[in-house]
């Protein structure tokens, strides 16, 4: 490859172009040799903790935020890493990391309560929770409802004897949207704002919203079906007793157009002559 640098350098000082197309070809030669001997890196976001744990006590170490997906399918995946000293061993130390979502019933109810709840009762009111062991573990986040904060926390709910030290690191390999750090955003969400999507957008991800469609539809033609069939009914009905009013009507019946016919009186008397001058003949 030095080599090629070379002749590339000797073709453009030998080649016959104009100066400012020279001096481009160089600059152009001298980037793509800078970005052959440079590295990029990117460091994953991550939380890290190390304390001397005593018995009844909790840290709140930070979190993250993550992103939903309505079929439930994971949305992060965090990578942890425990390193443990102390004379009691870590499984039976009863050391556990906790997450609450940022739903109202999750760690809105736990944060109201932080300072005074007991270790047992923060393990009830967690969104998920692990009893930590010396070396690595992982978490996935599954959420399907909404975007939100994610607060890790850890808990010391034994005897964790003398000079326990435990160092703690999560790393979020995918998903995570935001950071923030230890005892911060109690009461606020570090989630990046977003446009908001239409009703439409919104609701055809859902399986309900098309239930609901199809169910309505289901619903509007039975009751469509129900009322032509009683209006039908109806129609029958009322043709029948009109035929039926129209047979018992017999001489009755005024027929418009027909004729008047005068009835002959009895003994076929006819009455001649004028209207005037009337004779009977019997």
């Amino acid at each position: 490859s030095i080599w090629l640098r070379e002749k590339s350098r000797a073709l453009i000082r030998n080649a016959a172009m104009p100066q400012p197309c020279r001096g481009l070809c160089q600059l152009l030669l001298v980037q793509s040799v800078l970005a052959e001997f440079t590295e990029f890196t990117a460091s994953k976001p991550q939380l890290q903790a190390e304390v001397s744990l005593e018995a009844d006590h909790y840290w709140h170490l930070g979190g993250f935020c993550f992103g939903h997906d309505p079929r439930d399918r994971e949305v992060g995946l965090l990578q942890g890493r425990v390193q443990w000293t102390g004379e009691v061993p870590l499984r039976k130390a009863n050391v556990y990391l906790a997450g609450f979502d940022g739903r109202e019933d999750r760690w809105g109810r736990a944060a109201k309560s932080w300072k005074s709840s007991s270790c047992q009762q923060k393990l009830e009111e967690a969104s998920s929770y692990t009893q930590l062991q010396p070396g690595d573990f992982t978490v996935r986040i599954l959420q399907g409802t909404g975007t939100r904060d994610w607060h890790f926390v850890l808990l010391s709910c034994g005897e964790v004897g003398a000079g326990a030290t435990l160092k703690l690191t999560l790393e979020a390999e995918r998903g995570a949207l935001s950071i923030f750090e230890a005892n911060s955003q109690f009461h606020s969400s570090s989630c990046p704002a977003v446009a908001t999507r239409g009703w439409w957008m919104e609701s055809r991800s859902h399986l309900g919203f098309w239930t609901l469609v199809l169910l309505a539809f289901a619903i509007g033609s039975c009751l469509t079906a129900l009322l032509t069939c009683c209006l039908s009914r109806h129609l029958r009905f009322g043709a029948a007793q009109c035929d039926h009013k129209s047979c018992e009507g017999g001489a009755s019946e005024v027929v418009v157009g027909r004729p008047c016919e005068v009835s002959h009186p009895p003994g076929d008397a006819i009455a001649k002559g004028h209207p005037h001058d009337v004779k009977m003949q019997v």
